[in-house]
């Protein structure tokens, strides 16, 4: 079965959701991190599978927002969960 854990940055899993990525890994889950920024290796070699997504700054423009949304979808949609 598959996890997927959608955040905005991989650091904020590493820091508040590490230890339940762990269990899950352990109890046989495959686990996706989709998140934006720089992709942390040390989540790599821990076993979880990282996808990114597009992730402007902060706007009020909804088309900007819009494409975000479409980059996570398009993702899930690979990852097919």
């Amino acid at each position: 079965m598959k996890i997927v854990f959608v955040l905005n940055t991989f650091k904020f899993f590493y820091s508040h959701r590490i230890e339940i990525g762990k269990r899950l890994l352990e109890s046989g889950y495959e686990v996706h991190i989709l998140a934006s920024g720089k992709k942390m290796q040390e989540l790599k070699k821990l076993g979880f599978i990282l996808h990114e997504y597009i992730n402007p700054k902060p706007t009020l423009n909804p088309f900007i927002e819009l494409g975000s949304v479409i980059s996570i979808f398009k993702v899930l949609k690979k990852i097919n969960p």
